[in-house]
């Protein structure tokens, strides 16, 4: 395919309906009828010789030659949309694109409502979406752009991705108020003793706690295993186990439900809330923005 007589921006189009799987939402995305956009994805099957996308009841499905060549075209837009922002200077009260940010849920308990308030203050005209991520499996998410930063717990190294820590989280546990064996700080048979509560949403694996008991040759025995955090205190309450989470979210969580902060008998290693961004977007004045956004609701947290 000779690209001089390719219109370019029939890849939008394909980009667009890529991201949204139908025609309609495509041609709300790109403010166009959505003839003009079928019409444009007849144009594109013409020219790649291939169907890209067919209807399948109420959706479209990508041929294989879609999908493979989409990760590409996303990023090559993107690149594109991302050097055409620094030409001119960036105002946020103007800013009407969508801010999408990736989000795990300890953060966005402890940082959502601080970070919205203020998003939709600097950009009023803009859209929000917040999405449910982990840190570490969202590069492939901030390659393809479709996300403009990640933030949450950072377990391991990210090569290839900027990344900057907002601030650092210890461990604590706690108990219902009137927990019938545990009164002030538990000791180790004691923790030991009561059944724990699991936060995962594959099941139970082990964490941080069982990695430092496994080193003394111990383990604790999970009574429950839910896939939210805030199941955890809504469980806890009026029972006999024990959650071990970070300090900052036992904190806001023991004024909502009727727990108590305990000390753990064992050192549990903290983890680190980082937020992280692909580098293309490391000289964005909006991408900048949004990071400053970000680090000002950090700072709002109490040390």
């Amino acid at each position: 395919m000779d690209v001089r007589s390719f219109d370019l921006n029939l890849l939008v189009v394909f980009d667009r309906l890529m991201q949204a799987r139908s025609v309609t939402g495509a041609a709300r995305m790109l403010g166009l009828t959505q003839s003009s956009v079928s019409a444009a994805l007849n144009r594109l099957r013409a020219a790649t010789r291939d169907r890209l996308l067919e209807r399948q009841g109420n959706a479209m499905v990508a041929t294989r030659t879609a999908v493979s060549v989409w990760p590409e075209i996303r990023a090559a837009i993107t690149a594109i949309e991302t050097s055409l922002a620094r030409l001119g200077a960036f105002e946020p009260g103007r800013h009407t694109a969508t801010i999408r940010v990736g989000i795990d849920e300890y953060t966005l308990i402890l940082l959502g409502d601080t970070l919205f308030r203020s998003l939709r203050a600097g950009a009023p005209n803009a859209g929000i979406e917040i999405l449910p991520i982990r840190v570490p499996a969202s590069e492939e998410a901030l390659n393809e752009g479709s996300i403009d930063m990640a933030v949450g717990a950072s377990w391991t190294p990210l090569p290839g991705l900027r990344v900057e820590r907002l601030f650092s989280e210890q461990f604590t546990s706690l108990v219902d108020v009137d927990h019938p064996t545990i009164g002030g700080s538990p000791s180790l048979t004691e923790y030991l003793s009561v059944p724990h509560i699991l936060v995962s949403s594959i099941g139970q694996v082990p964490g941080n706690v069982d990695a430092v008991l496994t080193r003394r040759r111990l383990h604790r025995r999970i009574g429950v295993t839910v896939p939210y955090l805030l199941a955890a205190p809504q469980l806890l309450a009026g029972s006999d186990m024990i959650f071990n989470t970070g300090r900052r979210l036992a904190e806001r969580v023991a004024a909502w439900y009727p727990v108590k902060l305990v000390e753990p008998p064992i050192r549990i290693p903290g983890f680190s809330i980082a937020m992280a961004w692909h580098p293309r977007n490391s000289d964005s004045q909006a991408h900048r923005w949004l990071r400053s956004e970000m680090l000002a609701a950090a700072r709002s947290l109490a040390i």
